[in-house]
């Protein structure tokens, strides 16, 4: 397990740790405060619902052609030029969604790009860390993640700070500054350490070969495809319960510096779970603290649901302690753990589809919907709801021998 045994490289996990951090910075440009930034536009909630919608749905097709891309084509800076190539499109993207007006076609349009990129990313940054476990390279996991989580919470609080002072719009100019830093981290980052022969066995595999098909993986490793599903229903939960989540702030006369702070517990939050995967792990099986994300995610929804102030909202996103930050750091293990290492960034491609692809581009399809026909209240009772079936999926992983 990187970073837990053997010698840490403390240069390479200082490249990954910037390598995390950067991207969760132009992640939090590019996720957390995309709905005030539509709402200003003049979008209305079923549009907000829908363009979300598309953007997760754009993720289910580039990711896995991403992952059948990188699994079949394993160069030793691979990941590198894919990552380059897309952090170059997502400033196009950002850029389009800053000039665009309301318009609801150009918006699908930019919203394609911004889960083909943006979203897509966060998997091909965990398959690097990945394929240098495989190869040998000793590293703290934990600590990018934990730097990631870090990025995302400061970023969170500045953000919001700024958009009171500049307008949400102004956000995506950040997200286009912070986006040319993570390029030259990505340029800096170490080659994997490739053999001649691996890249020519590489080479060797038939597009057509069975072992590397998603049907067999999700039939062959059942305590996977049971872990996707708790993705499945943890992201349905989550997104039901954060995409108008700021006008949860703002029915109780918060800003959206007050929903930027939200989002800097949350974030802080997760820091313990990517510091102590390692003693986690050791105290609990990868099933078990599945089943603890779902608990808490459920927890937290609640938090949000029922709070009476600003504070308490605020307060409750302390329970992401064991909710999103297991997935967080945990997916790439149960990856390691459950699958063949041929199919790493396969793997880690689909928990990341089942995640934003079909858990959020559902629920955010709805989430508009839902809120028009039922209101605030009802749309956070149904993410309670949601994201209890998580917990029973998780207790199937428990049981399944």
């Amino acid at each position: 397990m990187a970073g837990m045994d053997g010698k840490i490289e403390r240069g390479l996990t200082l490249k990954y740790c910037s390598l995390q951090g950067t991207y969760w910075l132009l992640a939090a440009a590019g996720m957390a405060f995309i709905t005030p930034i539509l709402q200003d536009k003049g979008f209305g909630a079923v549009q907000i619902g829908w363009l979300s919608a598309v953007k997760f749905l754009s993720v289910i097709v580039f990711q896995s052609v991403l992952a059948v891309y990188c699994d079949r084509h394993p160069g030793r800076n691979r990941l590198k030029a894919v990552m380059g190539v897309m952090a170059l499109v997502s400033i196009f993207a950002a850029y389009s969604l800053y000039m665009v007006d309301n318009s609801f076609v150009k918006a699908v349009f930019i919203f394609i790009a911004y889960g083909a990129t943006v979203n897509c990313l966060s998997a091909i940054v965990d398959s690097l860390s990945l394929q240098y476990m495989n190869h040998g390279r000793q590293f703290f996991y934990g600590a990018s993640r934990a730097t990631g989580s870090l990025c995302w919470a400061f970023a969170c609080v500045g953000l919001g700070i700024f958009a009171d002072h500049y307008g949400n719009n102004a956000i995506l100019l950040l997200q286009m500054a912070v986006t040319v830093i993570f390029m030259m981290v990505v340029i800096l980052m170490d080659p994997v350490n490739y053999t001649e022969e691996e890249l020519q066995a590489a080479g060797q595999v038939q597009p057509t070969a069975q072992v590397h098909s998603a049907g067999y993986i999700l039939i062959h490793y059942p305590k996977y495809t049971l872990y996707l599903l708790v993705c499945v229903f943890l992201s349905m939960g989550y997104t039901l319960n954060t995409t108008f989540l700021v006008n949860r702030f703002t029915e109780l006369g918060g800003t959206t510096g007050a929903y930027g702070m939200g989002e800097f517990v949350l974030a802080l939050s997760e820091i313990p779970a990517a510091l102590f995967i390692g003693k986690l792990m050791k105290r609990f099986s990868l099933e078990q603290l599945a089943f603890f994300s779902g608990v808490f995610c459920t927890l937290r929804a609640a938090a949000v649901t029922f709070a009476p102030t600003v504070v308490t909202i605020i307060l409750g996103q302390a329970l992401e302690i064991g909710g999103l930050s297991i997935y967080y750091v945990a997916s790439v293990y149960i990856v390691k753990k459950f699958l063949p290492e041929g199919d790493v960034v396969k793997g880690v491609s689909f928990i990341n589809t089942a995640m934003m692809g079909v858990g959020q581009s559902v629920a955010a399809f709805f989430s508009g919907i839902l809120l028009e026909n039922f209101g605030l209240r009802g749309l956070m009772d149904i993410s309670m709801v949601i994201s209890a079936i998580s917990v029973f999926f998780g207790i199937a992983m428990m049981k399944h021998c």
